[in-house]
């Protein structure tokens, strides 16, 4: 009985591990007003964006819907764990960018047309990178921390090249890395392009030299 009595505290101590790691979490529905009528949503942090007539509406937390001219089209929403967090519109592409701690600015037009659409990624900081295609050119702008903007032709892509898709990322350093999966008509092959941002002359020309040699992943067709 004495060892029983000694005994007890370590088995209602693993008891309650097992019940803690039983545990689950908790969802309750909290679907918005305009839910049943959207035409397209998605989420990405606390930002929640959607679509039913006109430009996409976009709430953060739950709050009251706000919407921005010009981002028409199914959103697309990344966000950073420091609250940076940015929303891309279709046709035509414009985004708006979230700083950390503030709110959402006015659109930022990437392109009249993009007939792959645009693709974002955001890194904490402020740091955000859009890509699209524009009359047959890969195009990225970067959005700095400190509020400034590049944009810059990646690639001349030819007639011969069909973009299939654009998937940027960058870091919290500002680095930006590009994949590009394209189809070139001439030799029915799909092709997988990386492309890297350098900060120095010689390492940029040597990447050059690199994508336009060796730096090409070749996927037969499906």
């Amino acid at each position: 009985m004495r060892c029983f009595v000694r005994l007890l505290p370590i088995l209602i101590a693993l008891l309650g591990l097992s019940a803690a790691d039983a545990r689950a979490d908790v969802f309750v529905p909290a679907d918005p007003p305009d839910a049943a009528t959207s035409d397209c949503a998605t989420a990405g942090g606390d930002v929640y964006a959607a679509r039913s007539n006109g430009p996409a509406r976009v709430r953060v937390g739950g709050g009251a819907p706000a919407a921005f001219d010009g981002l028409n089209g199914c959103p697309t929403v990344v966000a950073a764990a420091d609250g940076t967090a940015a929303v891309v519109g279709e046709q035509p592409a414009v985004m708006i960018v979230r700083r950390p701690g503030g709110a959402f600015g006015p659109p930022i037009a990437l392109a009249e047309e993009s007939n792959s659409g645009a693709s974002v990624a955001v890194a904490p900081g402020g740091w955000v990178v859009a890509t699209w295609v524009d009359d047959a050119t890969l195009m990225a702008l970067v959005l700095r921390p400190d509020g400034s903007i590049s944009r810059t032709t990646v690639e001349a892509l030819g007639p011969d090249v069909t973009v299939i898709g654009v998937r940027p990322g960058i870091d919290a350093t500002g680095t930006v890395t590009i994949v590009v999966r394209q189809y070139e008509r001439r030799s029915s092959r799909e092709h997988v392009r990386v492309a890297l941002t350098v900060t120095d002359e010689r390492a940029a020309a040597a990447a050059h030299r690199l994508a336009t040699g060796l730096a090409r992943a070749t996927v037969a067709s499906r």
